[in-house]
């Protein structure tokens, strides 16, 4: 894809003033963004993009390390020192009860929730 069809879609068209909301390309997304689980299983995660991302546990969703993809969000802490995710690579999850929430540090609005009940 292209920087410009990239950049199109980061902010969204339908908010007043106009580009102020992050959206991100819809090609660039957690999938499913929300999954419930029983306590005790395990969530496996897997990149399956072409580029290193993160599933990133963050209190809040909040901005990522790339101040140019945040469109107005303050970072989310927990960004600065988690790990990419190669291409392929998996990650198991194991998470006590509750509601958990996850970004990509890289590209804040690729997100997800977990709910382990």
């Amino acid at each position: 894809m292209s920087n410009a069809e990239f950049f199109a879609f980061l902010r969204s068209p339908l908010t007043i003033p106009a580009n102020n909301a992050l959206v991100g390309h819809p090609s660039w997304r957690n999938e499913p963004s929300y999954v419930a689980v029983k306590e005790g299983r395990t969530v496996h995660v897997k990149n399956e993009g072409g580029r290193g991302r993160t599933f990133t546990e963050v209190a809040n969703y909040g901005g990522g390390v790339v101040g140019v993809l945040n469109v107005g969000l303050n970072p989310a802490s927990e960004c600065a020192a988690s790990v990419p995710l190669a291409p392929g690579a998996t990650q198991d999850v194991d998470l006590a009860p509750g509601l958990h929430k996850f970004q990509c540090r890289i590209h804040p609005w690729m997100r997800a929730a977990i709910r382990v009940e």
